[in-house]
């Protein structure tokens, strides 16, 4: 027996699940469909991206599929909406969207994150909700921030504005009637604002390997080497591999010879890949296989200066056994712990440090990767958050809301 008849308006192909956000919304997916969920799938693509179709309607009842058409003079243009809402808006999308509401019983609308609204149609009676992986406009806002490029601080810094009040719009009129974050801190700050939408914290997930706990995680020949992982055309993760190896690196390289840092992750910058003018830097674009750079090396580091939500890369390395150097920001919204769980350091000094120490001597880290290894499997076993999920979406709908028909 179907549960909730379930229109997901996803941003982008939701499988192959090669990225962190990618990685969310298909195990979302999947637990929706292992809970007895119908859902209708309507996502974007990029130009000439495969679309596994075989795949996709193992999960999805249907998968239709639009092209991204990004116009940059357009968005300049509009000086109401931001460019990643402009940019993703497809007439197409959103009366397909329209005609199926008509025309078929559904009980729910999962817009998968804020910039997707523009595809939503609200002029009916279905209870809408959206996934918030960031707090989006303050995403902008700390890349406007962090950055050294006076052109990108203008420009995210006018995104940020526009993002703000493109936002509150939806969540001030009655529009929407459901949130849910991935991050605990960003949602008590959600609530604050807005207590009158129902939301939860549905956290990233991370499934551990069955043979995790018979591995030796601490070898000798992986002493001098560092990584990190992400989409490296991801503005935080390209200021945070910048401030890496600008202010962070050389340090180290006066303490430890023979140093190796890989940046392991899909389409990489012109300023990401020359980071790797020197030999210690290695930039690899996007891998078949991240687990065979994780096996290189004792030590991940996730030096983030701006981005939201919880990291798919923070999982990833404590779920592979590593040990993990962090900033306060790499590790917002989640329960593991300074110097218990990882080692998180603010200061370029002190982050070096840690690095240095981790590299040296990497056999007195065993207890922080079990414990926080632990944390994984006690905390973060998608089982357990598909059923919170599910749960959440179902009271939703069963206690319905006044929704405002626009």
């Amino acid at each position: 027996m179907v549960l909730l008849n379930i229109i997901f308006i996803s941003a982008e192909l939701p499988y192959p699940a090669n990225s962190g956000g990618r990685i969310y919304t298909w195990e979302r997916l999947k637990q929706l469909k292992r809970n007895n969920n119908s859902i209708c799938l309507y996502t974007l693509v990029e130009n000439n991206e495969f679309v596994d179709f075989d795949k996709l309607n193992l999960v999805c009842e249907s998968v239709n599929v639009y092209n991204r058409k990004k116009s940059y003079i357009k968005a300049l243009l509009n000086i109401r909406k931001p460019y990643p809402v402009v940019s993703r808006f497809v007439r197409e999308m959103y009366f397909d969207i329209k005609r199926r509401i008509e025309n078929y019983n559904i009980d729910l609308i999962i817009i998968d994150i804020p910039e997707m609204l523009i595809n939503c149609p609200y002029d009916n009676t279905v209870n809408k909700v959206v996934t918030q992986h960031n707090i989006e406009y303050k995403l902008f806002k700390d890349i406007s921030k962090n950055s050294r490029n006076i052109f990108k601080k203008i420009i995210y810094f006018f995104e940020y504005i526009k993002m703000k009040k493109f936002e509150k719009f939806f969540y001030k009129n009655n529009i929407i009637q459901g949130c849910t974050f991935i991050s605990s801190k960003e949602l008590q700050e959600f609530r604050v604002m807005f207590p009158k939408i129902k939301s939860a914290c549905i956290p990233q997930g991370y499934n551990l390997d069955s043979n995790i706990y018979t591995e030796s995680f601490i070898k000798n020949d992986r002493k001098n080497n560092m990584i990190f992982t992400g989409k490296m055309d991801y503005e935080p993760n390209v200021q945070a591999v910048k401030w890496f190896c600008k202010d962070i690196l050389p340090i180290i390289e006066k303490r430890i010879h023979n140093i190796k840092f890989y940046i392991v992750g899909k389409n990489p910058t012109k300023e990401v890949k020359n980071l790797q003018q020197d030999n210690n830097v290695i930039v690899t674009g996007k891998v078949r296989d991240m687990k065979n750079y994780f096996d290189k090396t004792n030590l991940c580091v996730i030096p983030l200066l701006s981005g939201g939500g919880v990291k798919i890369k923070l999982f990833e390395a404590l779920g592979n056994g590593k040990i993990v150097v962090a900033t306060s920001k790499g590790v917002e919204g989640t329960i593991f712990m300074n110097n218990e769980h990882l080692m998180v350091r603010d200061h370029s000094d002190e982050f070096a440090q840690a690095c240095i120490d981790a590299l040296n001597t990497p056999e007195n880290y065993n207890d922080m990767v079990n414990s926080a290894l632990s944390i994984i499997e006690n905390n973060y076993n998608w089982n357990t958050i598909g059923k919170c999920y599910n749960d959440f979406l179902k009271n939703l709908n069963n206690n319905r809301s006044s929704v405002k028909v626009i």
